[in-house]
């Protein structure tokens, strides 16, 4: 089986552990990785708002981002997860993947 390196739209999950970049994954990476492969085996599912929704992923705003039309959505979905505490929102000390990356 070929492992494939996908990007989703208009979000940002935590980082997995990378040999060679990452020596630890980010909090709910697992969470997020599971939930991904959960919605797109043999189903037909928006996983962008999947994760936003369950506070898994957070709204990316970097070079080149693409929300096909759902940034609206995908802004409230995140702040409900926010007010909720849910996902990577219940960490006080929560770091984007975006932090995350520039730390390594």
């Amino acid at each position: 089986m070929k492992t494939l390196s996908i990007r989703i739209y208009g979000v940002d999950a935590p980082e997995l552990q990378k040999r060679n970049a990452y020596p630890l994954s980010q909090p709910f990476a697992e969470e997020a990785k599971q939930l991904t492969s959960d919605l797109v085996i043999g189903r037909k599912k928006d996983v962008s708002i999947e994760l936003t929704k369950r506070g898994l992923a957070t709204l990316y705003t970097g070079g080149g981002a693409e929300y096909d039309g759902n940034r609206a959505l995908l802004e409230s979905l995140e702040g409900k997860a926010k007010k909720s505490r849910v996902g990577v929102w219940s960490n006080n000390n929560y770091v984007s993947p975006a932090e995350f990356k520039r730390m390594q």
